[in-house]
């Protein structure tokens, strides 16, 4: 799910007791008043939560005035977010064709955008998954020309493009690949023996598109094929979790 919050929102944790319980039976303390349940109605007792096992939602971006610490009209329907080394947090906005980038203070949830840029436009629009790039490869050349450097972050979109900005990009991501017809819903970065790769779930192809350090289509070993899913299932996301796809 890539909308849990109303409209666009970024949320953090704390530690907190929530619980939620049908009651049968309410006693008013402060009126010292009780209410019988009526007749055949099962009153549920009430789970011990253990202190840390639980946690209150702390909305620190939204699009939605007074939803949360930050406003950011731009913040309309995220899908990815990622951060790379200090950097700020970065999003996917799938409505508005951009991501934020945002600060935020650990010890207080603090909430700001970065000074500049604050925001980055996704040319052709409907960014869905987003990667950050801490290697030497998925090159860019500046807009203006000059020397190739290493994209900092990479995204992908429903409408099967693959766009990625660094700082000499300006406030526009750069387009690198263009494929009509995909849709792609989820990205990843790795690397495997033939050295780094970006892996797009494809949505509408029940396919995983892999890109190697040029952003040139090629294949893996096994293609990420499942004879165990059922027919009709289709990939929605990817992601690299120590290692593991």
């Amino acid at each position: 799910m890539h909308h849990p919050f109303p409209r666009g929102s970024f949320a953090a944790t704390a530690a907190a007791r929530t619980f939620l319980v049908a009651v049968a039976a309410v006693v008013s303390l402060a009126g010292l008043t009780a209410y019988a349940a009526p007749p055949h109605v099962q009153v549920l007792d009430v789970p011990v939560i253990a202190p840390g096992s639980s946690y209150v939602q702390t909305n620190l971006a939204s699009d939605v005035p007074g939803l949360a610490r930050l406003l950011d009209s731009q913040l309309v329907n995220p899908w990815g977010l990622t951060t790379r080394g200090t950097s700020p947090f970065w999003t996917a906005n799938n409505a508005s064709a951009s991501s934020s980038l945002l600060h935020v203070d650990v010890g207080t949830d603090a909430t700001t955008f970065n000074a500049s840029p604050s925001h980055i436009n996704i040319p052709a629009g409907l960014p869905t998954g987003i990667v950050g790039n801490s290697s030497s490869d998925f090159q860019l050349t500046p807009p203006g020309g000059g020397s190739p450097a290493p994209a900092a972050f990479i995204f992908d979109s429903l409408n099967g493009n693959i766009t990625a900005w660094n700082a000499a990009s300006g406030a526009s991501a750069q387009s690198v690949v263009s494929m009509p017809g995909h849709v792609f819903t989820g990205l990843a970065i790795g690397s495997n023996s033939g050295g780094n790769r970006l892996y797009a779930a494809d949505f509408a192809n029940n396919h995983i598109d892999v890109f190697d350090g040029t952003f040139t289509a090629t294949t893996v070993t096994g293609g990420f094929i499942d004879a165990t899913i059922p027919a009709g299932y289709a990939p929605f996301n990817i992601q690299n979790l120590g290692g593991s796809l």
